[in-house]
């Protein structure tokens, strides 16, 4: 495989080819066009020859209209409706209404995308003139095709307050649309729903504030135009005020004129200022409009006088599907009416030869004109050509599914799910749920299985006890878990008998309820117990968007913003909404603005790199614009063990990220305070070092590297005992005692052993601190080596040289200055309040040691596999708590932190660090080096194309973190490539972290 930058990956700059497609509807001339980009004489006159033959829309609908009877003109005005399984709609109808009877255009029923693709090949195959076909989906394709992607309903669209997401979504559903060969689509639904009884609008229409629904509307329409798909605004003159359902019987609109033109008109006039060229008038009877109670399909002064002249819409007119209860006409074909009135399209006749023939004999008998209908056929023909289809056109069936459910589709579906959750009630202040790892949680799905999206999510954030209910015999078990629990977060999926009883005996078991409900608002009025629950989310639809979405807004993954479309008593009034603020989140990384498949991209040469070797296994986290859009957990801990999977609540050994995840994040916090200055002596601070000249450097040269120092200590010499070897403790070659390999051209000598005034095997309240598996240090070991560190004479020059020793001298300068070891400082001051609650020193002590990456087989010191404690050998024999290493975490914790410095020292409502102090360590350059204060710098490393104010750092273990303030981009890298041993010739060759 040819490897990509992970980096490069996490920004979307791995190799995509462009190409350029040549719709089926492209001219030659469009074609030839594109060809002499090149400016080749030849082709430039081939293409002005060929652009000379170009005919217009209108010439083209002409030339089509010359080749065609009269009848056959009247034939194209109908769409007939197709079932798409062969049961109900066989090939010959489809034959017979296509050649036989010559119509315009159909429009399908449910079915798959490949059944979509088959029929619409086999009518294109068999039309004298390109069909266009419709689609009834007013959510996108999946209202009818049932393995497209699916997007909420347009009531939870409606809570949406960004009326620019709504105008993506219309690109995204025209997109769907011209994937399938669908040239028009039966959206959006402009009905004002101000009946909360209504029977047939209710969570199909946008809501019940009229300029709401036509800022939404309008923006869904102008996405789908842009993008070459006609929607079609319904149900006008307006379907919201209704109480019965225009598929069983005729309702009736009541509004008064001055009702009509200042609620159920206005989306229409927005849609229509918008450029929509489709409208749908529906089978109502408005007596303010029509006295006589005619349909307004079949009414000319509703469909012509009101809309097409008096609102000035010149685009095609659609009829509701005339085979509905609401056109019946006892004494006309409503084929006829609906022609007379002023349509263009008559859709899903009752029966399509009668009907063309009673249009044919009106024209006979002199009742229609056939100057009308050949005008009315030619602005089809006219919108036909504008669409693409004034040649043949054919489905791609390579890929279908695919192509439907592409990275952008996601990326949007969770933009609107999002932007659509709504909070109406946050008693205390409850949401976002804080210090949950202290808190015993429940999840509770009332109507749904125990797996599912909304479980999934909150199981990202914490460990709780998740129960399912779908019948009566599981609400005991529902029971015991709330009576337990600190917080019940519920979510209701179905709205039912079984959910209703459920949900008032557990809010009477414990009132700390979290209530999510993901059903019909409408509906919910008797559900009861809603106003007496602390928090309630309203997410509208059972989609796995929004199940994700209100799971995030209940642990701080999204800003809130969504306010509730409609009014419905006991539950909400239209407008009220909570907002709440940020944390961290979740998202498709295409909803962030990256493209590409970043997930395979990186799964790819993760997975290469393991194979090879590199390392037994790793976690690595990318976020982008403050949401985690990738987060794998691969390989195992051991490379050897079959039953060792790496888990996202895996432990790595940070190595020298702990530097900045650790000891800087607490030097920051004490600056913060006021309680050191960049440009203060460490003897301002150590008095060991007074007199010594190491006293002078400064804070800043040691955040710097600069401080003159070496890389390390000598530690062997600190911690073995001399008396038991001769000579030195190490060398450069194999010869005895020096057998005992500690990496490639390092080998130790076998008689030495520990210091027993230092280090014992047995815990006692004496030698407590941990050194590894059955070794334990007294205090006096951590003095020792400090002192030795005290003891180092600095060069006088004092240029860059990376050294451990400089954090190690920091770290103590800050338990100083605090009076607080400096573990215990960090849980309390950084560690706690960011909720990093698997993040601290020396694992061992508090996990199961299955729990953590073991890192190398420690012949020589340790004589074990370390597992659980720290591998740098400086900080393991100061007890597992130094200021260069020795923290433990997962990318999970470790983004928190990261989040929080890139979001200027804030994580959702805690302000941890001032915004002063992170532009300054973030910040402020070394003028000699490419170091920050205490962070290395990505810019000198290679061209990756992040910006230069990159920073973060590497740690031995195999880790890094980088991030990117001006690309807001966070990337963890978490391995033990030194398991088992640190001359891992693969890691360098493989370089996973940054290959």
């Amino acid at each position: 495989m040819k490897k990509s930058h992970i980096l490069l990956a996490c920004l979307g700059f791995f190799g995509i080819a462009g190409a350029v497609l040549l719709s089926s509807g492209m001219t030659r001339c469009h074609a030839v066009a594109q060809r002499s980009s090149a400016t080749t004489p030849e082709l430039s006159a081939e293409a002005d020859t060929a652009c000379k033959h170009i005919l217009t829309a209108e010439e083209w609908a002409d030339s089509v209209m010359k080749t065609m009877t009269p009848r056959q003109r009247i034939a194209q005005l109908f769409f007939p409706r197709w079932e798409t399984s062969a049961s109900h709609t066989p090939a010959s109808v489809i034959d017979r209404d296509v050649v036989k009877e010559g119509v315009g255009g159909f429009l399908l029923g449910k079915g798959s995308a490949a059944e979509y693709a088959d029929i619409i090949n086999r009518a294109q195959g068999e039309a004298a003139v390109p069909l266009m076909v419709t689609l009834d989906g007013e959510w996108g394709a999946s209202m009818r095709v049932t393995d497209a992607p699916r997007f909420p309903k347009n009531i939870a669209l409606g809570a949406i307050q960004d009326p620019s997401l709504l105008e993506k979504y219309g690109r995204e559903v025209a997109e769907e649309c011209k994937i399938l060969g669908i040239q028009v689509d039966f959206a959006p639904v402009l009905d004002v729903n101000s009946n909360p009884d209504n029977p047939v609008i209710g969570i199909r229409s946008f809501g019940e504030d009229p300029n709401r629904v036509a800022s939404l509307g309008a923006a869904y329409c102008r996405g789908m135009e842009s993008a070459g798909v006609m929607a079609v605004g319904k149900h006008f003159p307006g379907h919201g005020d209704t109480s019965v359902d225009s598929h069983k019987t005729l309702p009736t609109v009541n509004h008064d004129v001055k009702t009509l033109e200042s609620v159920d008109f206005v989306p229409f006039k927005a849609a229509i200022k918008s450029g929509i060229s489709g409208m749908m008038v529906g089978h109502l009877q408005v007596p303010a409009l029509d006295k006589n109670g005619t349909p307004a399909s079949l009414s000319k002064k509703i469909t012509t006088d009101i809309l097409r002249n008096k609102l000035g819409f010149e685009g095609l007119i659609f009829t509701d599907a005339l085979a509905m209860k609401g056109a019946d006409t006892p004494h006309q074909n409503n084929a006829v009416s609906a022609f007379m009135a002023g349509a263009d399209i008559l859709l899903q006749p009752r029966s399509l030869s009668h009907d063309i023939q009673a249009m044919v004999d009106a024209v006979a008998s002199g009742k229609i004109s056939q100057e009308e209908v050949d005008s009315r056929c030619r602005r089809l023909l006219v919108y036909k050509h504008r669409l693409g289809l004034s040649a043949p056109v054919r489905v791609d069936k390579s890929n279908l599914k695919k192509r439907l459910d592409s990275p952008a589709a996601q990326a949007l579906l969770g933009e609107l799910s999002k932007a659509s959750i709504t909070v109406l009630r946050n008693e205390n202040d409850i949401l976002p749920l804080s210090d949950i790892e202290k808190k015993n949680i429940a999840v509770i799905s009332l109507g749904a299985p125990s797996a599912n999206a909304f479980v999934s999510t909150c199981s990202r954030y914490t460990s709780m006890a998740s129960i399912s209910v779908n019948a009566s015999s599981e609400i005991p078990k529902a029971l015991k878990a709330a009576e337990k629990a600190d917080v019940v977060v519920v979510g209701v999926m179905k709205n039912n008998t079984i959910t209703r009883e459920a949900y008032s005996r557990i809010l009477k078991c414990n009132p700390e309820v979290v209530g999510a409900f993901f059903v019909n608002p409408f509906k919910l009025s008797s559900f009861g117990h809603i106003d007496s629950t602390p928090c309630v989310i309203m997410a509208y639809d059972d989609t796995p968007g929004l199940l994700d979405a209100a799971a995030q807004a209940i642990f701080g993954g999204i800003d809130v913003t969504g306010r509730f479309p409609v009014n419905v008593k006991g539950v909400g009034k239209l407008g009220e909404g909570i907002s709440l603020k940020k944390r961290l989140g979740f998202a498709e990384p295409g909803e962030t603005g990256l493209t590409g498949d970043l997930k395979g991209n990186i799964d790819a040469i993760l997975n290469e790199s393991i194979k090879g070797g590199a390392m037994p296994g790793c976690q690595v986290l990318v976020a982008k614009n403050g949401n985690v859009v990738y987060d794998r957990s691969l390989g195992k801990l051991n490379p050897t063990m079959a039953s060792s999977e790496v888990k996202g609540t895996t432990l790595y050994d940070l190595a020298s990220m702990s530097k900045v995840c650790g000891t800087l994040a607490a030097l920051m916090k004490t600056y913060d305070r006021g309680l050191w200055e960049l440009d203060d002596p460490l003897k301002k601070y150590i008095p060991e070092l007074k007199e010594k000249s190491l006293g002078d450097v400064t804070m800043k040269q040691l955040l710097y590297h600069e401080s003159g120092l070496p890389p390390m200590l000598s530690i062997f010499s600190l911690v073995l005992d001399t008396a038991t070897y001769e000579g030195d403790p190490i060398k450069y070659r194999c010869i005895e005692p020096y057998t005992i390999k500690i990496q490639d051209g390092v080998y130790g000598n076998r008689n030495a052993k520990l210091r027993n005034d230092l280090y014992s095997s047995e815990k006692s309240e004496k030698y407590y601190l941990p050194v590894a598996k059955g070794i334990y240090a007294y205090d006096s070991a951590r003095i020792m080596i400090m002192d030795a560190i005290y003891d180092i004479e600095p060069k006088s020059k004092k240029s860059f040289v990376y050294s451990d020793l400089n954090f190690c001298l920091l770290m103590k300068v800050n338990e100083n200055i605090t009076g607080i070891p400096h573990d215990q400082f960090l849980e309390e001051e950084i560690l706690n309040p960011l909720g990093m609650w698997r993040t601290g020193y020396n694992p061992a002590e508090f996990y199961e040691i299955s729990e953590v990456a073991p890192t190398e087989k420690d012949n020589f010191l340790r004589k074990q596999h370390v597992q659980g404690y720290v591998h740098d050998e400086t900080a393991a024999f100061s007890g597992g708590v130094q200021g260069n290493a020795g923290l433990f975490s997962n990318t999970a914790d470790l983004v928190k932190l990261f989040q929080t410095w890139l979001n200027g020292g804030k994580y959702g409502d805690i302000r941890l660090f001032r915004e002063e102090t992170v532009k300054l360590f973030t910040g402020r350059k070394s003028p000699t080096c490419d170091r920050l204060l205490g962070f290395d710098m990505l810019t000198t490393k290679t061209d990756w194309g992040v910006s230069p104010r990159t920073f973060g750092h590497t740690g031995f273990t195999g880790t890094c973190v980088w991030i990117d303030p001006d690309k807001e981009l966070i990337y963890i890298f978490l391995s033990n490539r030194v398991n088992p041993t640190r001359s891992n010739k693969a890691f360098t060759r493989y370089n996973p972290r940054y290959a």
